[in-house]
């Protein structure tokens, strides 16, 4: 994923012990139950790197590719069908 990995890379084996940063917990989860959600806004409020506009693009990013996946599937499944 474009937005959450790269995320989770920064916080992966870092231990922070001064600083804005806590945990991939504490800085990014929390912000919202859905870890996607959450990337976005973790984004926007805590580094300043999008703005609330950039939300809906990405929110829309995510569905087109999520749509794309079910379509692919699909196919397979058609194919392999008698």
């Amino acid at each position: 994923n474009l937005i959450v990995s790269p995320i989770q890379l920064f916080y992966r084996d870092t231990s922070f012990h001064s600083g804005p940063f806590k945990s991939y917990a504490d800085d990014v989860l929390k912000r919202h139950e859905n870890e996607f959600e959450a990337c976005p806004l973790y984004l926007r409020d805590f580094m300043e790197i999008i703005d609330s506009k950039d939300i809906p693009a990405i929110q829309g990013l995510r569905k087109y590719v999520l749509f794309r996946g079910v379509i692919e599937k699909v196919r397979i499944l058609q194919r392999a069908a008698p």
